[in-house]
């Protein structure tokens, strides 16, 4: 896990969790312990989920977040990619975070999305798929394992698939 491998690198010695969302994380952390009257310092980026700190909360911890980033939208050229959209060029999407879901469907607008349809729609996780389905975009494919390497397993199962109906 990257976050993981970054802490050592730091020289911190991170307990090892079950990967993937928010969720995942919390109820892993409600089986570790006690968390009544437990001080917790949540560093995490400003438009997190509210599921971590909610949950650790209402487990009685006093938690206090600390967004150290946001996510911002990078400029894309919309009209080139409209136009592989259009063309049928673009085979599949695939999208690793919800916001980079809801960046997508800012950027392209509704005529983007709707073409977008067209393509297969692979999230990183359920976390994706649902902030996909808020754009309007359902996820054909949600990778098992929510991390880079299971959204690529995700995409081989999917076209290795397809390939082996569309030779039958």
């Amino acid at each position: 896990d990257a976050s993981a491998a970054a802490a050592r690198e730091q020289g911190l010695a991170p307990d090892t969790a079950a990967g993937g969302d928010a969720q995942r994380l919390l109820a892993w952390l409600l089986a570790q312990r006690d968390w009544q009257d437990q001080r917790v310092l949540l560093p995490r980026a400003e438009a997190a989920s509210d599921t971590l700190p909610a949950g650790l909360r209402a487990a009685g911890a006093r938690v206090d977040e600390l967004a150290l980033y946001r996510t911002e939208p990078a400029p894309f050229d919309r009209d080139a990619l409209l136009g592989e959209l259009r063309a049928g060029r673009l085979h599949a999407l695939a999208f690793a975070s919800p916001s980079a879901a809801r960046h997508f469907a800012a950027g392209v607008g509704g005529e983007g999305v709707a073409m977008a349809r067209s393509a297969v729609i692979v999230a990183i996780g359920p976390v994706t798929a649902d902030a996909l389905r808020g754009v309007g975009l359902a996820a054909n494919v949600v990778a098992e394992t929510p991390s880079a390497a299971g959204l690529v397993s995700a995409l081989e199962a999917h076209f290795s698939g397809r390939k082996q109906e569309e030779t039958r």
